[in-house]
Protein backbone atom coordinates (compact mmCIF):
# COMPACT_ATOMS: atom_id res chain seq x y z
CA UNK A 1 0.00 0.00 0.00
CA UNK A 2 2.64 2.27 0.88
CA UNK A 3 4.58 1.99 -2.75
CA UNK A 4 1.29 2.58 -4.35
CA UNK A 5 0.38 5.82 -2.61
CA UNK A 6 4.39 7.00 -2.95
CA UNK A 7 5.22 6.56 -6.24
CA UNK A 8 1.19 6.60 -7.31
CA UNK A 9 1.35 3.22 -8.90
CA UNK A 10 -1.54 2.62 -10.59
CA UNK A 11 -0.96 -0.98 -11.66
CA UNK A 12 -0.80 -2.39 -7.57
CA UNK A 13 -4.00 0.27 -6.82
CA UNK A 14 -5.53 -2.48 -9.44
CA UNK A 15 -3.78 -5.44 -7.90
CA UNK A 16 -4.77 -4.52 -4.27
CA UNK A 17 -8.60 -3.88 -5.54
CA UNK A 18 -8.15 -7.34 -6.85
CA UNK A 19 -7.01 -8.87 -3.76
CA UNK A 20 -10.16 -6.99 -1.60
CA UNK A 21 -12.24 -8.87 -3.86
CA UNK A 22 -10.64 -12.27 -3.71
CA UNK A 23 -10.85 -11.66 0.14
CA UNK A 24 -14.78 -10.61 -0.07
CA UNK A 25 -15.74 -13.67 -2.31
CA UNK A 26 -15.53 -11.87 -5.72
CA UNK A 27 -14.08 -12.20 -9.18
CA UNK A 28 -10.91 -10.66 -9.07
CA UNK A 29 -11.47 -8.23 -12.18
CA UNK A 30 -12.36 -4.59 -12.87
CA UNK A 31 -15.90 -4.71 -11.42
CA UNK A 32 -15.22 -7.22 -8.92
CA UNK A 33 -12.05 -5.43 -7.13
CA UNK A 34 -14.34 -1.78 -8.26
CA UNK A 35 -17.53 -3.59 -6.24
CA UNK A 36 -14.98 -4.69 -3.43
CA UNK A 37 -13.47 -1.11 -3.44
CA UNK A 38 -17.06 0.19 -2.92
CA UNK A 39 -18.49 -2.38 -0.43
CA UNK A 40 -15.52 -2.64 2.18
CA UNK A 41 -15.82 1.44 2.15
CA UNK A 42 -19.75 1.39 2.89
CA UNK A 43 -19.03 -0.65 5.46
CA UNK A 44 -16.30 1.28 7.17
CA UNK A 45 -18.99 4.14 7.42
CA UNK A 46 -18.40 5.96 4.13
CA UNK A 47 -21.19 7.35 2.17
CA UNK A 48 -20.28 6.51 -1.46
CA UNK A 49 -23.34 7.97 -3.16
CA UNK A 50 -21.61 9.48 -6.28
CA UNK A 51 -18.81 7.10 -6.36
CA UNK A 52 -18.91 6.02 -9.81
CA UNK A 53 -16.29 3.29 -10.41
CA UNK A 54 -14.72 1.50 -13.76
CA UNK A 55 -11.45 0.57 -12.21
CA UNK A 56 -9.47 1.17 -9.05
CA UNK A 57 -6.37 3.07 -10.21
CA UNK A 58 -8.79 6.22 -11.12
CA UNK A 59 -7.89 6.00 -14.73
CA UNK A 60 -10.90 5.32 -16.68
CA UNK A 61 -12.87 8.64 -17.38
CA UNK A 62 -15.79 6.23 -16.24
CA UNK A 63 -14.37 6.75 -12.39
CA UNK A 64 -15.68 9.36 -10.32
CA UNK A 65 -15.10 9.98 -6.76
CA UNK A 66 -16.29 12.76 -4.73
CA UNK A 67 -14.00 14.76 -2.85
CA UNK A 68 -16.51 14.26 0.37
CA UNK A 69 -15.76 10.88 0.07
CA UNK A 70 -12.04 10.84 0.02
CA UNK A 71 -11.31 13.48 3.10
CA UNK A 72 -14.22 10.86 4.38
CA UNK A 73 -11.43 8.34 4.40
CA UNK A 74 -8.51 10.40 5.82
CA UNK A 75 -10.70 11.31 8.95
CA UNK A 76 -11.90 7.51 8.96
CA UNK A 77 -7.93 7.19 9.58
CA UNK A 78 -7.26 8.17 12.39
CA UNK A 79 -10.14 7.31 14.35
CA UNK A 80 -9.38 4.66 17.41
CA UNK A 81 -11.80 2.00 16.21
CA UNK A 82 -10.12 1.42 12.66
CA UNK A 83 -6.84 0.73 13.58
CA UNK A 84 -6.19 -1.09 10.16
CA UNK A 85 -6.55 2.62 8.53
CA UNK A 86 -3.51 4.04 10.92
CA UNK A 87 -0.93 3.52 8.33
CA UNK A 88 -3.02 5.82 5.17
CA UNK A 89 -2.07 9.04 6.42
CA UNK A 90 1.56 8.11 6.89
CA UNK A 91 1.97 6.34 3.92
CA UNK A 92 1.27 9.35 1.81
CA UNK A 93 4.15 11.40 -0.12
CA UNK A 94 5.50 14.61 1.96
CA UNK A 95 5.63 17.53 -0.20
CA UNK A 96 9.08 18.77 -1.30
CA UNK A 97 10.52 15.35 0.25
CA UNK A 98 9.40 12.05 -1.64
CA UNK A 99 7.21 10.12 -3.74
CA UNK A 100 5.22 12.27 -6.53
CA UNK A 101 5.38 15.00 -4.04
CA UNK A 102 9.40 15.19 -3.99
CA UNK A 103 9.27 17.63 -6.41
CA UNK A 104 6.40 19.58 -5.45
CA UNK A 105 5.07 21.82 -2.58
CA UNK A 106 8.61 23.03 -1.13
CA UNK A 107 9.34 25.78 0.63
CA UNK A 108 7.52 26.59 3.26
CA UNK A 109 5.02 23.76 2.72
CA UNK A 110 7.54 20.94 2.19
CA UNK A 111 7.29 18.72 5.37
CA UNK A 112 3.86 19.38 6.09
CA UNK A 113 1.63 18.51 3.96
CA UNK A 114 1.08 14.39 3.16
CA UNK A 115 -1.16 13.84 -0.11
CA UNK A 116 -2.00 11.30 -2.66
CA UNK A 117 -1.73 12.96 -6.22
CA UNK A 118 -3.26 12.52 -9.12
CA UNK A 119 -2.71 13.70 -12.79
CA UNK A 120 -4.35 12.82 -16.07
CA UNK A 121 -4.67 14.55 -19.43
CA UNK A 122 -7.84 16.31 -18.51
CA UNK A 123 -7.88 16.31 -14.65
CA UNK A 124 -5.61 16.65 -11.35
CA UNK A 125 -6.51 16.03 -7.90
CA UNK A 126 -4.61 16.02 -4.42
CA UNK A 127 -5.98 14.99 -1.50
CA UNK A 128 -4.94 14.88 2.00
CA UNK A 129 -3.28 16.31 5.22
CA UNK A 130 -1.60 19.82 5.72
CA UNK A 131 -0.65 21.15 8.89
CA UNK A 132 -0.78 25.00 9.40
CA UNK A 133 1.66 27.59 10.27
CA UNK A 134 0.42 27.47 13.68
CA UNK A 135 0.07 23.70 14.04
CA UNK A 136 -3.06 22.97 13.13
CA UNK A 137 -4.36 19.94 11.41
CA UNK A 138 -6.69 19.99 8.41
CA UNK A 139 -7.52 17.47 5.94
CA UNK A 140 -8.13 18.44 1.90
CA UNK A 141 -9.36 17.21 -1.20
CA UNK A 142 -9.28 19.19 -4.34
CA UNK A 143 -10.02 17.53 -8.05
CA UNK A 144 -10.07 19.69 -11.19
CA UNK A 145 -11.83 17.87 -14.18
CA UNK A 146 -12.72 18.26 -17.47
CA UNK A 147 -10.10 20.55 -17.99
CA UNK A 148 -8.67 21.30 -21.21
CA UNK A 149 -6.20 19.44 -23.06
CA UNK A 150 -2.93 20.89 -22.26
CA UNK A 151 -3.63 22.90 -19.11
CA UNK A 152 -3.28 20.17 -16.27
CA UNK A 153 -0.06 21.56 -15.48
CA UNK A 154 -1.29 25.18 -14.71
CA UNK A 155 -4.63 23.31 -12.73
CA UNK A 156 -1.43 21.48 -10.99
CA UNK A 157 0.41 24.84 -10.10
CA UNK A 158 -2.69 26.42 -8.82
CA UNK A 159 -3.52 23.39 -6.67
CA UNK A 160 0.05 23.39 -5.08
CA UNK A 161 -0.60 27.01 -4.93
CA UNK A 162 -3.52 26.70 -2.79
CA UNK A 163 -2.37 23.81 -0.52
CA UNK A 164 0.62 26.10 -0.15
CA UNK A 165 -1.55 29.07 0.98
CA UNK A 166 -3.38 26.44 3.56
CA UNK A 167 0.11 25.16 5.04
CA UNK A 168 1.48 28.59 5.40
CA UNK A 169 -1.84 29.66 6.74
CA UNK A 170 -1.94 30.94 10.89
CA UNK A 171 -5.78 29.77 10.70
CA UNK A 172 -6.95 28.78 14.01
Amino acid sequence: MRHMLKASDNSVAEVLARLVAVERGQEPDFPGGTSAVRGQLAELGVDVTGVTMADSSGLSTGTSVPPAVLTDVLRLSSDPSHPSLHGLVPGLPVGGLDGTLSGRLSGEAAGHVRAKTGTLVRAVSLTGSVTTADGRPLLFSLLASDLEVGTAGQARIAVDSWVSSLAACGCS
